[in-house]
């Protein structure tokens, strides 16, 4: 059960940075019902950022790292996270 869930979390972290390098590749919001509401630059590197982190959360657990790479791997994660709620929030654009 945890195997599936962690393949699950690894295909959004490839989603998620797919659809991030393609929104600052191309200078568009690749979801179209985001387009009026975020800053496309800073939610592209938000989705890259938040990709990494789960990356980094998926990836050892499913090669069957040792519990002390997973460790250090699992806090070396915690700055793309940071990183991707600080430029989500920011990204938000006021409504109106």
């Amino acid at each position: 059960m945890l195997r599936s869930i962690l393949w699950i979390v690894l295909a959004l972290a490839i989603l998620s940075v797919a659809a991030g390098a393609v929104t600052v590749g191309s200078g568009r919001i690749v979801l179209p019902w985001l387009r009026r509401r975020v800053t496309w630059r800073r939610w592209g590197w938000a989705m890259v950022a938040l990709g990494l982190f789960l990356a980094l959360e998926s990836v050892p657990q499913l090669a069957d790292a040792s519990a002390g790479l997973v460790f250090v791997l699992s806090t070396v994660a915690l700055l793309p996270l940071a990183i991707s709620l600080i430029l989500q929030v920011r990204a938000q654009l006021p409504p109106g």
